[in-house]
């Protein structure tokens, strides 16, 4: 093996980037316009933005971690540089002299000390955390401290020892058991429309300080008495994460038809679903885990009524469940999105991948049958099947303009079992999918659809406040579709659109995400429902989201 081994040495990364300006641009045009000066350089009046320099100018960066941002590092006129790090583990100022070769710290504070800026005379400002605040500090003649006075240092307590001594005995005090402390309850109004109806509500959390425990409900109801209530809990106690989940709707509903041709018929129904959900959630690698066992029924409440000649009018009612289900299902995710303040509303790197797999157990309602007694009876079909889905989007920022995005999203679907009723089918229109067609138009036991998504900002990382709302970022996008959900035949229907984005927070600390499309389907195709003949395709469709985040 002689000529083929290699010697190396394990080596510590600094992390700053060597930066030569020869033109006015980036981060350096923006601080020109705030203050004439680049990194403490101050450059002559009157230059625009991509103008050239009258000569190259030296102004390093800090290379911060994957979502934050670079810090430019100021100079003083005896060329010293500062800047934030956290060797010690903390963030404190740091100092280099290229003239005389010395560097250190600067501050050694407990809580951090960031964002520095040297004035040309030498004094020093920047941002300090303490106490739980920050707040603007000023150093007028900074020197540089040995590291080993600097907290974390291996040498700390012995060269401190007359300012603090380090511990030497063990501290007998007794310790107290740190008991689960929660906040008060979290309540935030919701508003939402629901099928044409305006369903006020509100939404309810709480978290233990700590994290280890998690609750998140919601409640609302409209005039049609139409309810949805549901229950979130997470105990991250120990390893893994345990949730349980719990939702209750209701839905009603009246039908008017005659008998006979003769007699008025009104039937009021009442719609109820049950649902339990728990399970474990597992960080594995980066992405997440999880298992669950899922119990659910839904129920119907029928109340007739029928007038005729002959009785008056005559009632009756009927309850009955026509779903009854179990599932077990495994679901595994990860998203790796480049972090970014404006991740969710404009990705502009990485990819997320979704996978989930069920089997359910299946009791669907088949006919109504009367016991000897007259009491009624369900009788049930079995329709059981495994669900297997699949979804996944890449993000990709175009290289000659900044953060303008394209963004590719796929999803698969397959049912087992083609003989299910079409109550467990996959439906691939409205929001959730091609959102030029409604909800309901598109149906099968396999699916597909692929998006492509081009967004544009409007602007991006701004603090635009009016009155309770503060605007952050906002994009244009342009979106088309297509896919298919079929059973037998597949039928590839398209839809194209533009979309609106709006992010910021509301009443100063809540998260707002507003999004405003209109979608206009390209194909035009039929469904034959209860003999009847509904087209598809002819009109446009609108959706406006007020939600946390998109």
């Amino acid at each position: 093996m002689a000529g083929r081994a290699v010697l190396v040495r394990k080596t510590e990364v600094v992390p700053i980037e060597c930066v030569v300006r020869g033109y006015l641009a980036g981060s350096g045009w923006k601080e020109y316009q705030e203050s004439g000066k680049v990194c403490g350089v101050r450059l002559p009046a009157g230059l625009r933005e991509s103008d050239r320099l009258p000569e190259p100018i030296f102004t390093p960066a800090t290379k911060a971690e994957i979502g934050d941002h670079d810090e430019n590092i100021s100079f003083d006129e005896k060329g010293r540089s500062v800047f934030s790090q956290d060797k010690s583990g903390i963030y404190n100022l740091y100092m280099t002299s290229p003239i005389d070769s010395t560097e250190g710290y600067v501050t050694n504070v407990t809580g951090g000390a960031f964002m520095p800026d040297l004035s040309e005379k030498g004094s020093l400002l920047y941002s300090l955390y303490d106490k739980g605040k920050y707040s603007i500090a000023m150093l007028e003649r900074p020197f540089n401290i040995d590291d080993d006075y600097i907290g974390y240092g291996k040498d700390y307590h012995q060269n401190n020892k007359e300012f603090s001594p380090p511990i030497v005995q063990q501290d007998d005090t007794e310790a107290i058991s740190y008991k689960d402390q929660f906040p008060n309850m979290f309540i935030l109004p919701k508003v939402m429309f629901d099928y044409g109806t305006l369903k006020p509500g509100l939404y309810f959390s709480s978290s233990e300080i700590i994290n280890r425990l998690s609750l998140f409900g919601g409640a609302s109801i409209n005039k049609l008495n139409d309810v949805d209530l549901f229950f979130v809990f997470d105990f991250k106690r120990f390893y893994p994460t345990i949730f349980f989940e719990t939702y209750y709707l209701t839905r009603n509903t009246s039908d008017k038809s005659m008998y006979q041709g003769a007699y008025p018929i009104k039937d009021d129904i009442k719609f109820r679903l049950v649902q339990f959900r728990s399970g474990l959630k597992l960080p594995l690698y980066g992405s997440q885990l999880e298992v669950a066992l899922t119990r659910q029924w839904y129920r119907a409440f029928i109340q007739e009524e029928i007038m005729t000649n002959e009785y008056g009018r005559l009632d009756a009612g009927a309850a009955y469940d026509y779903f009854r289900g179990w599932s077990m299902s495994g679901a595994w995710s990860i998203d790796m999105r480049k972090r970014t303040l404006d991740k969710t509303i404009n990705p502009s790197a990485g990819y997320t991948v979704n996978a989930n797999i069920d089997l359910e157990k299946n009791d669907f309602i088949e006919g109504l049958n009367f016991s000897e007694s007259g009491t009624l009876l369900e009788s049930f079909k079995n329709n059981n099947l495994g669900r297997f889905q699949l979804r996944g989007s890449y993000h990709y920022e175009l290289p000659w303009k900044k953060r303008w995005t394209l963004s590719l999203s796929g999803q698969l679907g397959w049912i087992s079992n083609n003989n299910v009723d079409s109550f467990f089918h996959f439906y691939l229109g409205g929001m959730p999918g091609l959102k030029g067609y409604p909800f309901y138009s598109i149906q099968g036991t396999k699916s597909s659809l692929l998006d492509l998504t081009f967004r544009v900002p409007i602007f991006m990382e701004r603090h635009y406040k009016l009155n309770w709302i503060i605007l952050q970022n906002s994009t244009l996008g342009l979106v088309m579709q297509a896919g298919d959900a079929w059973t037998d035949n597949m039928d590839i229907k398209k839809s194209i659109g533009i979309q609106w984005r709006l992010n910021g927070f509301s009443f100063f600390n809540f998260p707002t995400a507003i999004e405003v499309e209109y979608h206009q389907p390209v194909d035009n195709f039929e469904r034959e429902i209860n003999d009847e003949t509904i087209k598809y395709g002819e009109n446009g469709r609108t959706y406006v989201k007020v939600l946390f985040d998109f």
